[in-house]
């Protein structure tokens, strides 16, 4: 009786550790939603926010204009009809998605890895490391994506029904929100499914991270070319390549134009276009685009908060993914893989955002980068390390040259 009544007082203390962490998490969140709009506003929060609000007025749920078909402004047009057309509703919705994003992705680690220790050093990651703050604080649909991810991620690793269910229901949601997404889970599965089939074979696990990170690399690139044209029946590479859109009003940033230089406008299947991009996409943005600003609020944002986090979190991120494990790690590398893929790509089509559209994949980056960290995998360890910050500086020199 008494070591049964203290399992129950263990529990109790963990459940309310948990509740506390969570609520502070939140907390955390909510301040930041507050504080963001002096900071930075998105346009597409702009846009989000009076679509959101002619659906609440109308009541036409998904159909009031283009972009009201997808379903992000759908949930928020439903919760200012139901609540108030307030974006901060919104932004108190990404803090609970944000919040059992990191709850779920512990659980998923925990079930993965078996280890709890770095279960719990995940957990922390998910819930306080800046730039996943960040992301709960604005009401960008990046978030909600994120946590479709996370319950996909989760899902997998319960390998029973139930987590069958979440996966799919999961997958419903990305797609729901972004039809892009039918690609990016299609391929993930596949990928996963392909990393656990060489599990059995001779060939060694960097082996195995090689082939299928080329397979997704080549899938995704040939999405993005045939990909022709956007949701408004523009045509996307052509108007990428040359820099203006249908009506010419120019669709590249300074940092898209100097990527622009390395690409072959007129044969798409050039390799440099193969190449490029998710080159770029890894370093990118720099973290010297926001320290060199005299903005205190854009060295914050773009120097610390979405770029040298980034940094420090990718080659542990590398180191995880050549652990080896079960089918369910392997489909865990395979979807922050595919979105990061996906997202570099970008500047092959409409939608050049390559940073923003990898947010959804943050997440799972910075949990990988704690499964990384304790990660021993001896010469490659510091192979990866020595490699990556070689390379990460020789990239920032080349960008001062630029800039």
């Amino acid at each position: 009786m008494q070591l049964a009544a203290g399992r129950d007082e263990g529990q109790s203390y963990q459940i309310g550790s948990f509740a506390f962490l969570a609520v502070l998490a939140f907390g955390i969140r909510i301040l930041a939603g507050l504080l963001l709009p002096e900071i930075i506003v998105y346009d597409d929060e702009i846009g989000y926010h009076r679509d959101a609000v002619q659906i609440a007025g109308s009541f036409e749920f998904g159909t009031t204009n283009t972009f009201a078909a997808f379903g992000w402004h759908t949930i928020i047009g439903g919760l200012y009809y139901l609540i108030a057309p307030d974006p901060f509703v919104i932004k108190i919705l990404n803090s609970i998605l944000g919040v059992a994003s990191a709850f779920l992705l512990a659980g998923a680690v925990n079930r993965i890895y078996g280890n709890e220790n770095i279960a719990l050093a995940a957990l922390y990651a998910g819930l306080f490391l800046p730039p996943l703050i960040f992301l709960s604080a604005t009401i960008l649909k990046e978030q909600a994506a994120a946590f479709g991810l996370s319950l996909f991620v989760y899902g997998v690793s319960r390998r029973d029904m139930r987590g069958v269910i979440w996966a799919v229901a999961a997958m419903a949601l990305m797609i729901w929100m972004r039809k892009s997404y039918v690609f990016v889970m299609a391929l993930a599965v596949v990928g996963g499914g392909l990393f656990a089939a060489m599990m059995g074979s001779r060939l060694s696990v960097p082996m195995r991270v090689l082939l299928i990170a080329a397979l997704l690399t080549v899938s995704t690139f040939a999405a993005a070319v045939f990909q022709r044209t956007d949701f408004y029946g523009n045509t996307k590479v052509g108007r990428v390549l040359s820099g203006v859109d249908d009506r010419g009003y120019t669709t590249l940033s300074r940092n898209d134009m100097i990527v622009l230089q390395y690409l072959d406008r007129d044969n798409i299947l050039n390799p440099r276009n193969f190449i490029v991009p998710p080159m770029r996409a890894l370093y990118t943005p720099s973290p010297i685009r926001g320290l060199k600003s005299t903005s205190a609020n854009t060295i914050i944002v773009e120097g610390i908060v979405r770029s040298l986090f980034w940094y420090i979190a990718v080659p542990f991120a590398v180191i995880a993914m050549f652990r080896s494990a079960s089918f369910a790690h392997y489909m865990f590398v395979a979807v922050a893989v595919g979105v990061f893929l996906a997202a570099a790509y970008t500047v092959l089509t409409g939608f050049p955002e390559t940073e923003r559209y990898r947010w959804p994949m943050m997440p799972l980056l910075f949990v990988l980068a704690t499964v990384g960290f304790y990660t021993q995998i001896g010469s490659r360890r510091r192979l990866i390390l020595w490699g990556w910050w070689v390379s990460a500086i020789g990239f920032n020199a080349y960008y001062l040259t630029l800039i």
